[in-house]
């Protein structure tokens, strides 16, 4: 008894969406609601959408907040008043391998649906060649394909887009696959990817 009141907040959230059997999650538990929503949509064009993702994707990322070797979005937690947890290395390093994967399952059944939001045709179609050029080779027919396990990226809100780009040229961010190409892009390559993105979004989801 003693060791289960010494336990955080986050495990008492992860725990409480276990079944009395000890059932894995059934749904997305609330700490990662919070954020993505339990249907692995965002609203906030900050945050990913993690609906449709393959479960290698998901489980890998995970485990890289876990591990502290992707940035942990500190100032993110700490600017939402809505999210208890302090980072999101704390939330991950609170579940196990079997939760994770779990949770990773969970995300891939759900249909993966494009951030609303406006876009530059005249950008993406700037957007569209860098994208042939530098990133077609991981994430085919337009960053849209989940079976490629690197991501769905066609929908995804452009301010997460653009934030991410800039962590990979910075090598703040791994893969080291990711870095170097994104070491050849400019500010402006980075915008218009993003646009490119949105565009294909709206377009295929």
């Amino acid at each position: 008894m003693k060791n289960l009141f010494k336990r955080s907040r986050l495990t008492l959230l992860a725990a409480a969406m276990l079944a009395a059997s000890g059932a894995l999650y059934a749904e997305v538990p609330e700490v990662c609601a919070v954020c993505h929503h339990d249907n692995g949509i965002s609203t906030d064009a900050h945050v990913p959408i993690v609906a449709g993702n393959a479960v290698f994707f998901t489980e890998n990322q995970l485990f890289m907040f876990a591990e502290g070797t992707r940035s942990c979005a500190e100032d993110y937690f700490a600017s939402h008043d809505d999210v208890a947890a302090k980072d999101h290395c704390a939330v991950a390093a609170e579940l196990s391998e079997e939760q994770i994967t779990a949770i990773a399952e969970a995300f891939e059944g759900m249909e993966h649906v494009a951030f609303e939001q406006d876009c530059d045709v005249d950008l993406a179609a700037t957007g569209e060649g860098i994208h042939k050029a530098s990133c077609e080779k991981c994430h085919s027919d337009a960053g849209s394909v989940k079976d490629d396990e690197a991501g769905i990226l066609a929908g995804q809100p452009k301010a997460y887009i653009i934030a991410q780009l800039k962590h990979y040229r910075a090598d703040e961010r791994p893969p080291a696959e990711m870095q170097k190409p994104a070491h050849g892009l400019s500010d402006d390559d980075i915008t218009a990817l993003a646009e490119f993105y949105a565009r294909e979004g709206k377009s295929r989801f």
